[in-house]
């Protein structure tokens, strides 16, 4: 049995070289780019434009979850409302149509609409006394307006005015479990 296996061995091996043998290596020689490939092609434009309206465009709230809570401290914090006044942002005034700053309003006369500054229509706001955070509204009219609901969401989240505010996330105060949602976490 051991011969057996050496002869099986020794068929085995001289077929390996000899297809070792009768095999040539080939070499191809590659003009190999310094540039990367993805740069020598152009490629076709390729952006979609998308302009949102519906309603939901109208809301001082986001995300849509905290359109629930309107009257929570939270909703009235950038911490959970993403798009709530933060102290820690600075706030370029609008520009018009050439990039031209529309310049800034005051804080006891502030425009109800940045981009709209006269005409019919305009109002400003004295935020040392005359605020209501607002919660949105289609075809929303501050200047006046006594239609408090736009039908889905009040349009303020409150029914009385009062001097501007915002509420702070802090963690470290008492009773506060350090979540967003837990009012507990908030100060004036």
């Amino acid at each position: 049995m051991n011969k057996e296996f050496v002869a099986v061995f020794r068929k085995i091996a001289a077929a390996l070289l000899l297809a070792a043998a009768s095999s040539t290596a080939y070499a191809v020689e590659y003009d190999l780019s310094d540039t990367p490939l993805f740069t020598l092609a152009g490629v076709d434009p390729n952006i979609v434009l998308t302009m949102d309206d519906s309603g939901s465009m109208a809301w001082s709230f986001m995300p849509t979850a905290v359109g629930n809570y309107p009257s929570t401290k939270r909703a009235k914090s950038a911490a959970y409302n993403k798009i709530y006044y933060s102290p820690e942002v600075f706030y370029d005034p609008p520009v018009d149509e050439d990039g031209v700053s529309l310049g800034h309003s005051s804080f006891t006369a502030a425009w109800d609409n940045g981009f709209k500054k006269t005409g019919s229509g305009t109002c400003t706001r004295d935020l040392s006394s005359d605020y209501r955070p607002s919660w949105g509204g289609i075809n929303q009219d501050h200047c006046g307006s006594s239609n408090y609901s736009d039908g889905f969401y009040n349009r303020y989240t409150s029914s009385s005015s009062e001097p501007a505010y915002y509420y702070l996330f802090d963690d470290s105060r008492s009773g506060c479990n350090g979540s967003v949602t837990d009012d507990d976490c908030y100060t004036k």
